[in-house]
């Protein structure tokens, strides 16, 4: 993988973990508001839903980078150093996220900031406990993470597809008639596809380094941006089948906003580069607290449409500089610690 390529994808995985803490800053008081309401189902609603895709895509590409035809071997060796650097980090933020949640509802003046009830769940026998916290998953968030490892256990039987190339062609129809055009909404079946696109452009060495054309890409950004008003004004028409190529123009326009972003502001990418190594541990820890935040924001400035537009721009970037500090102060002190946190990430 080129240098270039490789600092492109941690932008946009930056980027994309940005999204997401958007999504996670839907405050449910801005519907009694017309502008705050408008916003958030643009934004958070239509416009960064690109996002989760995209880290689907990505993680399929970086699967499946530099694997050969036929190398089984190779795929048990990744699959291998998947169980630390996902499912232990999985395992060990569920159950962090159920203890901070057990002891917020604990304290009378915290309890009003999570909106789940665990304390409940302990009366259940030690099974349904077990199921929920790491089968639901306890902590909503790591669905994502849930869902890339159970696609990651396929990479076998995806690799003697991409082996060749009409078993490929066909496997991918298949999944996107059965998966693509018959499942529901926001459906997570809908992301294989994302993560076979990854797994199919990194196997087959598509060049992916190109510059995109300048016509392509500013179409690719208005197709977006109408796709997705279209869809707020109009959203008996957001049809399932529809989802998944506007949710690929919306990765395309981004893929082609980063070369024009590069060429104009090169110090300003190396700058965010520093940020980017802590986007899986801002990706892990980000709730409960987000919830947090915007709760203490409108309790401490009021409930106005002033206030929930500010906030909901305003929470992710100051989430996000929280989770580096503490991302930071846990690999001074505690290194260890925070390597087996995020999975051997330094």
């Amino acid at each position: 993988m080129s240098q270039y390529l490789s600092k492109k994808l941690s932008i946009l995985s930056l980027i994309c973990i940005l999204g997401v803490l958007i999504i996670h800053t839907h405050n449910l008081e801005a519907s009694t508001f017309t502008l705050a309401a408008y916003v958030q189902n643009l934004v958070g609603g239509q416009l960064v839903r690109f996002c989760v895709p995209l880290f689907f895509l990505i993680s399929g590409y970086l699967f499946f980078v530099n694997i050969n035809y036929g190398a089984f071997s190779q795929v048990w060796m990744k699959l291998r150093r998947r169980v630390s650097s996902l499912f232990v980090p999985y395992l060990i933020c569920n159950t962090l996220f159920f203890i901070c949640i057990i002891v917020l509802q604990l304290i009378p003046w915290t309890a009003k900031f999570v909106n789940t009830d665990f304390l409940s769940m302990l009366r259940q026998d030690i099974w349904s406990i077990i199921t929920y916290l790491y089968w639901e998953p306890a902590a909503f968030h790591l669905w994502f993470l849930k869902y890339l490892m159970l696609f990651m256990l396929s990479t076998p039987i995806l690799l003697l597809c991409l082996s060749n190339s009409y078993a490929a062609t066909i496997y991918a129809l298949c999944t996107y008639s059965i998966w693509g055009v018959f499942c529901f909404q926001d459906s997570y079946a809908q992301n294989y596809l994302f993560f076979v696109a990854g797994a199919y452009l990194a196997f087959y060495k598509v060049n992916i380094c190109r510059k995109m054309n300048p016509a392509t890409t500013l179409f690719a950004i208005g197709a977006y941006l109408a796709w997705c008003v279209i869809n707020v004004h109009f959203s008996d028409l957001c049809l399932p089948q529809f989802e998944i190529p506007r949710l690929t123009l919306g990765c395309i326009a981004i893929w082609g906003m980063y070369d024009y972003f590069y060429q104009m502001a090169p110090q300003m990418v190396s700058y965010l580069l520093k940020w980017c190594i802590f986007t899986f541990f801002v990706y892990l820890f980000h709730e409960p607290w987000i919830n947090v935040y915007k709760k203490m924001a409108l309790r401490i400035f009021g409930v106005s449409e002033m206030t929930l537009l500010i906030s909901y721009f305003l929470i992710p970037i100051i989430m996000y500089i929280t989770c580096v500090h503490i991302a930071i102060f846990i690999r001074k002190f505690l290194p260890k610690t925070y390597s087996i946190l995020t999975g051997g990430r330094v």
